[in-house]
């Protein structure tokens, strides 16, 4: 055993620059290795929290509607819940003249809101929410669509009828 060590006592000259390229190298691939696998998982990741957010944001916008019982209510509750700036496009209200007492017609009218509906909508990076509500007088409505990039539906919820108590 002591004649091992006494070999190696005498050959010991330190460290080659072939030695050293190579042990460059080898450390120079596992970096690169680790660099490309956390930035694929970081760009998957990413993605995965836009998609995420754009169901959240379909999901919540469903609970503010079983929440509320009137398009303002509803759009207040959204812009508290949401933290996003919702595109309102196709809105649509209906009022008519109503007595202000029914019971006696000399009190006059008064303009009363029978219906109020809209789509809302959010474009995330690559995800899009389609929001539908509409709010009458004893019902209201509701449909939420969220969309990936090649407009492949990934969360419906279609057609939610509900009575509204006032």
């Amino acid at each position: 055993m002591k004649k091992i060590f006494k070999i190696f006592k005498k050959n010991r000259r330190g460290v080659t620059i072939a030695e050293v390229m190579i042990a460059m190298l080898v450390i120079l691939t596992v970096s690169a290795t680790v660099v490309t696998l956390i930035t694929a998982f970081s760009k998957s990741s990413a993605k995965l929290i836009i998609r995420t957010n754009a169901i959240a944001l379909g999901e919540n916008s469903f609970e503010c509607f079983k929440a509320t019982d009137s398009y303002s209510d509803y759009l207040r509750l959204m812009y508290t819940v949401s933290n996003v700036k919702l595109s309102i496009s196709n809105y649509n209200k209906i009022t008519e003249q109503v007595p202000v007492d029914p019971l006696d017609p000399s009190q006059g009218t008064k303009t009363e809101i029978v219906s109020e509906s809209a789509m809302l909508s959010y474009d995330a990076e690559k995800y899009t929410v389609r929001i539908y509500v509409t709010f009458r007088q004893e019902q209201a409505w509701f449909s939420a669509y969220v969309f990936d990039e090649k407009s492949t539906s990934i969360m419906t919820i279609d057609n939610y009828i509900k009575a509204i108590s006032r």
